[in-house]
């Protein structure tokens, strides 16, 4: 019966369990759209590339488009099976595959690569293949068009994510620290005094904690401290028994050089930290009493193994020339043809009879059209290492900057000391060499060295081995300690006899001492700036956080700043932490990458759900590819992770290092978890101004219709590529988000002149410059660029970008080209920094590139982008992260070369509130809407509501309606002799005015314009609206443009024409600065003409008589609230020469009649403060006047001073007062005539002053002379 219930039971678990494991199956039916082959181009570097819908191409060298689908798994497994059923195939036109040069390696079958990512903690199956076959009976390639995707997920073996441990305070919180730093490995000594010195208020009670100077490990998986380790010390009390005067402690340091051994190559090597020159160590004497070495026990076991010799090595190791500027290997010593450089090596006790061990690492520059260039090494005359380094096609357009080559190699040499030298044989006059390092391995007999020194023998490790080492040369005060670990390090007990020191211990892995003896050993540093008293601190104690900011401790409070933004505009959790805060928890006080990206990990590791995750990281400082050198010329404020590739075109930065927080991710392989962005910032004023930028963009003054706006700009050339993927994403974004407007500035739709600099579009970059100064919400290019200037022919360059002046309209930039944005390159500040950088306009942030790219991959990356740019729930930060997740595999290294340039936490300025079209005409939109003919009158009603479709009857304010005619085809202008480029472009403007909204709901009227293309199609309206406080946004299409009505308005006057500069106080001729503001105020009965479908009907302006090049003001002319019969156009100049100036202005208004005025003025450059005009008025008076004052300060905040004085110099009347406004004139100042006591003053001529301040310290006077008459 017993067996029967036990039987019973089994069957109901085995059920049970069965259950659980029940697989789970997922099957998607995908088509692959193929398409025309795509250019791929790297700068002049051209390649055809075969292509599909959302093909993915994985690196730079990808000749094959991969499928690449990213699916969310519903359990957290590691046991997936997945196929392809029901594939179909077709063959490849003979024309598709002409240009194309497959690998030959193409299967017959379809090899699909997954991987299981975990994004956020939940994990996303990454399915890659490549759709393409060779026909196993004819050789031809197919491609994969249909197919089902089978995917089984099986529950059996789930993987549960554990929530990693992390201590919870650090020891930095409380007592008192002191910070030291040593610069080699060995014993270290502090004696009573020095701890005294130091600030140690309890020698007796000192303790050493740190965790040596190795770098940390890349991978997140890979053991590393968490906190700060105490180490053990050995205190010497003298014959008293107390610490105090003349005693001493010693503690072992590691340094910054950590050797490991290389199991497959059989060698001991060399790594030397790459961020740091020093180990960090922290000592207190307020936790009471610490760590001390402690005596191992002997093993009692039988030896194994009589160690009577051990392992030794050295090296030579410069790094100071990074070849490419970019990776993280460094070359020393350089090279020409016949050049050799001779390096010693001492090993005293070396056993000459065993060979010794060399590993060499060195670089060429050499042609391939040469033999190799080759390095030979040699030790007493005799060879023995030749290194032949591959040559390379040097004219490629993007060849590595050398190529290296490792080699080892055993030698023998009858001298314990001995030189090696290296030469280099170039094979031409322009090949150049460098050396890495050279390292020597060698056997020495265990025989003591001076009065301190290290050893370890790799022969005795073994299971179960138990080695007894015989020390020669000993003494009996030696003392043996085993430091493998620092955090436990023990003295080695010893037997002493003659000159042999013998003691026993187990080896059953590799196990580090040092023999020392006396008390002479160095002293750390104790005295520098990066040393001494530190604050507590407790970054392990913090709680969970939206956005975290590691900034350098220069720009600390420019990142509180912005932390206190954060909090007070978004609700968001912010820490701001400095990276010395970090590193002296996560590296032990030295710099280190891995120390931030495991500060962020912290956090991520701890949270068990969305809301405690950690979402943005913000890197406040730039960053250098030379992370260590301390100089005022590097730029290295936070680290950068740099790829070990350093020589190609492949080598990368990459600030996704530090976004990347699963234990099985690290370096560039992974899945993005946060949205990390930097601020490149080397000075307080460069903070300073991003600082601003950044706090304005959200400020409320800053509304207007440019939130709007996106600009596609579109390089030439490389088969119209650029332009064809600028017009496809202008698609989605129209098909997607149809109330943002979309201008097209392609290259080569504007003439291409010639210039003995070369090729130039100066229209383009007018139309650039001018669509910056409107404004947009999105600038996206693609085309080529480098660090000083978008396209070839420099559409773009640095003072273009440093001359914008668009503070309160700023862009969100994509740039789809080649390193504009090389922020880790300290000899230069690189045109995409300084769109971020300028204090006065640019850019609010940029997803921009790092390094050489190319344009397929960039194209998909793109897309992704554009997919989640205009979600209005999305900030910076998720947009990144959401782009580069879906776009290729995890190892795709094109991803890695775009960073964020900007504050991830920030939302991009799109409208929050809809606008909706109710009724044309008095017509329901729902019915069929009148056409919108030529001369006829409109009326257009509508409302303004939230997200949910509530009407806002609260919303009071202004609503800009921009009426569009039809979209036109236009045809660019094959400057360079390819085919024309045709795509549609819809920005002519029938009417953009202001109307007013009361409780949600508006009106406005206009009459449309003679000058519409009279063929029928749709147009479209586009509102932004305000309250001053929130806005809205919206559109409408439905509606039908085209023909002429039979009930004309009669209008055969033109407009009324006012001008002025900045304002309507300006008088003619006056002064302004360098920038001054074109102001027109326009009337006229039936409306102004702003299509731009006429010839010579736009609104020009025409600068010093200069009518070859007009400026069209269309765009700029918006209509007054309620009227379509006055409005006003607002034009901002630039840089103007400084002198005498003209403007010509022609307006046509909708029945095409016209007028002209013009203006003139004086510029005088703004550096200074300049007075003109000033005057009183009336003069003479007799009961009243009042002072004018015209300036060259626009908008600058200026304080007045007026004195009054008798011609003999009394002072009978002072007074002050403030001005600041937009435009050049202040205000008249009136004066009643009487003095500081308010008496009136007698009839007769007086003397007055005018003296003006502005708010950045500019002054100026002038004097006058004025006449009372009573």
């Amino acid at each position: 019966m017993a067996i029967k219930k036990i039987i019973f039971y089994l069957l109901i678990i085995f059920n049970l369990i069965n259950s659980n494991i029940k697989a789970q199956q997922n099957s998607l039916t995908e088509s692959i759209k193929w398409k025309s082959n795509i250019s791929n181009n790297i700068d002049k570097d051209f390649s055809e590339l075969l292509n599909f819908e959302d093909a993915v191409y994985n690196d730079l060298s990808s000749l094959l488009p991969s499928y690449f689908k990213r699916i969310k798994l519903n359990n957290s497994t590691n046991n997936i099976d997945i196929n392809i059923s029901n594939p179909s195939f077709i063959n490849f036109k003979n024309e598709d595959i002409e240009n194309i040069k497959p690998p030959e390696n193409v299967q017959n079958t379809i090899k699909i690569n997954y991987k299981i990512k975990y994004e956020r903690k939940i994990p996303y199956l990454y399915v890659n293949f490549i759709p393409i076959v060779r026909n196993k009976s004819n050789g031809r390639l197919e491609k994969l068009t249909s197919f089902t995707l089978n995917i089984t997920e099986k529950h059996g073996l789930k993987k549960i994510k554990k929530l990693k441990a992390h201590k919870q305070n650090s020891v930095l919180t409380s007592a008192n620290w002191f910070k030291i730093k040593v610069d080699k490995t060995g014993v270290f000594k502090l004696t009573y005094n020095d701890l005294v010195e130091i600030g140690i208020s309890e020698p007796k009670n000192v303790r050493v904690y740190g965790n040596g100077g190795n770098m940390l490990p890349i991978k997140n998986n890979s053991f590393r401290y968490d906190d700060l380790i105490e180490n053990p010390i050995f205190m010497e009390k003298g014959s008293d028994g107390i610490f105090n005067q003349d005693d001493y402690i010693l503690f072992y340091a590691k340094g910054p050089v950590d050797w490991r051994y290389n199991e497959q190559e059989q060698i001991f090597e060399q790594s030397l930290n790459m961020y740091s020159d020093y180990a960090y160590y922290f000592i207190t004497s307020d936790l009471g009493s610490g760590k001390k070495i402690y005596t191992e026990n002997v093993p009692s076991g039988s030896i194994t193994n009589n160690v009577n010799s051990y392992d030794d090595y050295a090296f030579c190791e410069k790094n100071d020339t990074n070849l490419a500027r970019s990776g993280r290997v460094w070359f020393g010593e350089t090279f020409i043809n016949n050049t050799s450089y001779t390096f010693p090596f001492s090993f005293p006790n070396r056993i000459i009879s065993e060979p010794a061990k060399i590993k060499t690492h060195v670089a060429s520059y050499s042609s391939n059209l040469y033999p190799n260039s080759y390095f030979k090494l040699s030790s007493n005359n005799t060879d023995i290492q030749t290194i032949s380094v591959p040559a390379f096609n040097t004219g490629a357009s993007y060849p590595p900057v050398a190529t290296d080559k490792t080699a080892t190699s055993f030698f023998s040499n009858s001298n314990q000391n001995f030189n090696i030298n290296i030469k280099y044989f170039g094979s031409t006059s322009s090949s150049k060499g460098w050396l890495d390092y050279i390292i020597v391995n060698v056997r020495q007999n265990l025989s003591m060295i001076e009065n301190e020194m290290n050893f370890r023998d790799i022969n005795s490790v073994g299971a179960g081995n138990i080695s007894q080492f015989t020390l020669l040369n000993a003494s009996q005060n030696i003392k043996i300690w085993d430091v493998s670990n620092i955090s436990d390090i023990k003295e080695i007990p010893t037997q002493f006899s003659g000159n042999k020191l013998v003691f026993k211990v187990t080896s059953d892995t590799l196990r580090e001492f040092v023999a020392f003896y006396g008390d002479d050993f160095p002293k750390p540093i104790t005295q520098a700036e990066d040393v001494g008293k530190i604050e507590n601190q407790n970054l392990h104690a913090l709680n969970f956080y939206d956005l975290i900011i590691v900034s350098h401790p220069d720009f600390k409070s420019y990142a509180d700043e912005i932390a206190d933004f954060h909090k007070n505009n978004d609700n968001l959790n912010v820490i701001s932490v400095t990276t010395t805060q970090v590193y002296n928890e996560f590296s032990s006080g030295k710099p280190d990458v891995s120390a931030i990206r495991d500060f962020v990990k912290m956090f991520y590791d701890r949270a068990s759900n969305e809301e405690q995750m950690p979402k943005y990281l913000l890197l406040f400082g730039d960053g250098s590819y030379d992370n260590k050198s301390q100089n005022d010329r590097n730029s290295n404020f936070i680290l950068t992770y740099q790829s070990e590739e350093s020589l190609t075109s492949s080598s990368f930065v990459t600030d996704d290092f530090y976004a990347m927080l699963d234990d099985d991710e690290g370096g560039s392989i992974g899945a993005v978890d946060i949205g990390v962005g930097r601020l490149p910032v080397r000075s307080d004023d460069e903070a300073q101004a991003v600082t601003n930028k950044i706090i304005s963009y959200y400020n409320k003054e800053n509304i207007g219709d440019w939130r709007n706006s996106v600009c596609f700009i579109g390089d030439d050339e490389d088969s119209n590529n650029y332009m064809y993927q600028s017009n496809e994403l202008s698609k989605t974004i129209s098909a997607n988000h149809p109330t943002f407007n979309i201008d097209k500035i392609f290259l080569d739709a504007y003439p291409q002149i010639s210039t003995p600099s070369g090729q130039r579009y100066p229209d383009v970059t007018t139309a650039i410059n001018n669509k910056i100064k409107k404004g947009a919400l999105l600038v996206d290019y693609i085309g080529h660029g480098n660090p000083t200037k978008f396209t070839h022919e420099e559409v773009i360059k640095v003072n273009d970008v440093t001359s914008w002046t668009n503070f309160s309209h700023l862009p969100l930039f994509m740039t789809a080209t080649c390193e504009v944005s090389r922020f880790d390159d300290y000899a230069r500040t690189s045109i995409g920094e300084l769109i971020l950088l300028n204090p006065n306009g640019g850019g609010i942030g940029l997803l921009t590139t790092t390094r050489i790219v190319g344009s397929g991959q960039n194209y998909q990356l793109n897309k992704n982008f554009i997919n989640h740019v205009f979600n209005k729930d999305l900030r910076l930060g998720d947009i990144v992260r959401l782009t580069k997740v879906n776009t290729g595999s995890e190892t795709s290294s094109n991803k890695r070369n775009f960073t964020l340039l900007g504050d991830p936490a920030l939302k991009l300025n799109i409208p929050k509130h809809k606008v909706v079209t109710t009724k044309i005409n008095n017509k329901d939109i729902a019915e069929n809407v009148d056409t919108l003919n030529a001369l006829s009158k409109v009326t257009v009603q509508g409302y303004i509501q939230d997200d949910a479709g509530n009407k806002l009857t609260d919303f009071n304010g202004i609503i800009n309606p921009t009426i569009y005619d039809k979209p036109v085809s236009k045809t660019t202008l094959s400057n360079d002799g390819l085919t024309p480029f045709t795509y549609n472009i819809q920005k002519n403007i029938i009417y953009k005015g202001n109307a007013s909204v009361t409780k949600g709901d508006f009106t406005f009227s206009f009459i449309v314009p003679k000058d519409i293309s009279y063929n029928y199609g749709n147009g479209k309206i586009s509102y932004y609206a305000d309250n001053s406080n929130i806005d809205a946004t919206g559109s409408f299409s439905n509606i039908i443009i085209g023909g002429s009505t039979d009930s004309a308005f009669v209008d055969n006057n033109g407009p009324k024409i006012d001008m002025y500069m900045n304002d309507s106080n300006f008088v003619f001729n006056g002064l302004t600065d360098e920038n001054p503001k074109l102001f027109v105020i326009v009337s006229d009965s039936t409306g102004v003409n702003t299509v731009g479908n006429g010839i010579g009907h736009d609104i020009t302006a025409v600068l010093d008589d200069n009518q070859n090049q007009p400026i069209i003001l269309n765009d700029y002319y918006q209509s007054d609230v309620n009227s379509y019969q006055r409005g006003k156009i607002e034009y901002p100049f630039s840089n103007l020469d400084e002198g005498h100036h003209k403007i010509k202005l022609k307006i046509w208004d909708i029945n095409n009649n016209s007028s002209e005025n013009y203006i003139e003025f004086n510029v005088s450059k703004s550096e200074n403060l300049v007075l003109e005009h000033v005057y009183n008025y009336p003069n003479p008076f007799t009961t009243s006047t009042s002072f004018l004052i015209e300036h060259n300060q626009a908008g600058a905040e200026l304080n007045i001073l007026i004195q009054i004085f008798t011609i003999t110099g009394k002072l009978v009347k002072t007074f002050e007062t403030q001005s600041m406004s937009d435009g050049y004139r202040i205000s008249p100042i009136h004066w009643d005539g009487l003095d500081e006591y308010g008496d009136k003053i007698g009839r007769g001529i007086y003397i007055y002053t005018v003296r003006v301040r502005s708010d950045n310290g500019k002054q100026a006077s002038k004097f006058g002379k004025l006449v009372i008459l009573r």
